[in-house]
């Protein structure tokens, strides 16, 4: 008996060590921007952001200053704003019935619509290389759009998947293109007007997809992450999978890390380092719905469904690779308890109804209905798709105790203001955006120094003005990633010891 108790109580003091010493992990609410719409997706591009906005079209926010972004200008679009890519000075959006959107935006504070083109179905995502446009076109699958006259686009092919068409990722000659039903595409786009099929991958509910190396990344609705090998790109292999909290529905690497925009769970990170055993190591609520996110540094943008847009600041990701080493990485069964439906109940009903009479595509289970349900990912035109996950409720009580969710006010975050950023190496990026503005990892670590050594060269007056100023004290004013992992590291020790203390109390207790 008396070794029995012994065992007990070692594993008690391992668990509870582990438990202490774990928590250094943190994501740190910087600010929040209620764009008035339904934001499903972002990009940032220097000191902005654009946003698509659902019925409200494209909003331009300036996030010079990550803690009061601001808006410059919005562009109302004829159709639905669900996804959209920067190439140039041109925002291509995908613009669901309305097909493809082109606005110059030169000067932010005056976009200006350059063309359009009318696919043959709903366009969820587009990406951009050189002349061509290539969207994810729902049940007409891969649409290819020659946009060498912005003004007057002109259609160059097509391939059809069967299901629909919700996400791709492009890496010429080939894109990756995700079916709802029948999983992942890999397509040659070599030719535009004639593309071939590579290969296909059989999954549930693929929606977004990213690339790193030879592993691609997939965010499969209910079926959470799934990472293919595609060494040989004529047959993909499945080298990794994660059950996610909610519905994964957008997704973003950056070094080691995946950032995963899981709908009703919010935002979620988990270590990739080794695609075979994926470990979640930190999420965040955002109290509605994570449509899209976009990775800049160490802070992350992220695309809140009714909520607007939400930035966040990851702290002390890794302890061996802090996120902000990592290169920048730049999208049902229909519910009664759509989040959506009392958004804008009057407009979506006049739109529903303009769209099923005046709808030359009839596709009459794609008909546009009210804005996306919680159960309707990255569908916000009101098709619907057969995953289904649960509550959220019932799901983020899954999120691991390494992780720290905390929500502060803005005036704690002193690493606000820096004045610019690299465009997001989004999964609707084209190559050639991707090739100019994706930095090497030593331009991110030198950067870094930069900064370092700016702040450590501000004056102690300039400081002591920084806190007057934010009235609060000094020791709050910043979420210094070194002062942050000594702090946590203390206490983690000091938690530590008393514990052992008490867990010694109890010992003592049990063995008499």
């Amino acid at each position: 008996m008396g070794s029995m108790k012994r065992k007990n109580f070692h594993i008690l003091l391992f668990l509870f060590l582990f438990s202490s010493t774990a928590n250094i992990y943190a994501i740190t609410w910087v600010a929040t921007f209620d764009t008035k719409g339904t934001a499903c997706d972002l990009i940032v591009n220097g000191n902005y952001v654009y946003l698509a906005d659902h019925n409200d079209g494209l909003k331009i926010i300036d996030v010079t200053d990550h803690t009061n972004p601001q808006l410059v200008e919005s562009f109302v679009t004829d159709g639905w704003a669900l996804s959209l890519t920067m190439d140039g000075n041109f925002v291509y959006i995908a613009d669901c019935s309305k097909g493809l959107s082109i606005i110059d935006c030169t000067d932010p504070a005056d976009p200006v619509l350059t063309g359009s083109w009318d696919t043959s179905g709903y366009a969820y995502q587009v990406a951009v290389n050189g002349d061509y446009a290539y969207i994810a076109n729902s049940k007409n699958g891969l649409e290819i759009i020659d946009i060498s006259d912005p003004i007057s686009p002109i259609y160059k092919g097509s391939y059809l998947t069967g299901g629909k068409s919700k996400a791709l990722y492009l890496e010429f000659p080939y894109v990756y293109l995700t079916d709802e039903q029948n999983g992942l595409y890999v397509i040659d786009v070599t030719s535009p007007d004639n593309p071939l099929l590579i290969s296909q991958y059989v999954l549930n509910g693929a929606l977004g997809v990213t690339k790193s190396g030879n592993l691609l990344y997939i965010a499969a609705s209910s079926s959470g992450i799934k990472v293919l090998d595609i060494s040989d790109i004529s047959t993909p292999v499945l080298a990794g999978e994660y059950d996610t909290f909610n519905k994964a529905v957008d997704i973003e690497i950056s070094g080691d890390f995946a950032y995963v925009a899981d709908y009703a769970a919010g935002l979620h990170i988990y270590n990739i380092s080794d695609p075979t055993d994926i470990k979640h190591t930190s999420g965040y609520s955002t109290n509605n719905y994570a449509s899209g996110l976009a990775v800049i540094n160490s802070y992350v943008f992220i695309a809140n469904k009714e909520k607007g847009m939400e930035v966040v600041y990851i702290t002390n990701q890794d302890l061996e690779d802090p996120v902000e080493d990592d290169p920048i990485e730049d999208e049902d069964e229909e519910s009664e308890n759509d989040p959506e439906e009392n958004k804008d109940e009057s407009k979506n009903e006049s739109e529903e109804t303009n769209n099923t009479e005046t709808n030359p595509k009839n596709e009459s289970d794609d008909t546009a209905t009210s804005a996306n349900t919680s159960e309707n990912i990255l569908d916000n035109t009101g098709e619907t798709s057969s995953t289904d996950k649960g509550s959220a409720s019932d799901k983020v009580s899954k999120v691991s105790s390494g992780a720290i969710i905390k929500k502060v006010s803005k005036e704690e975050d002193s690493l606000s203001s820096i004045d610019t950023y690299p465009v997001s190496d989004k999964t609707k990026a084209s190559v050639s955006s991707i090739a100019k503005n994706n930095p090497s990892k030593e331009d991110i670590i030198s950067n870094k120094k930069h900064l370092a050594l700016t702040k450590k060269n501000m004056s102690s007056e300039s400081k002591k003005d920084i806190t007057t100023k934010n009235n609060i004290p000094q020791k709050n004013a910043a979420p210094n990633n070194k002062e942050q992992l000594k702090t946590i590291v203390i206490n983690s020790a000091i938690f530590s010891g008393l514990g052992l203390l008490l867990l010694i109390f109890i010992k003592k207790i049990l063995l008499r």
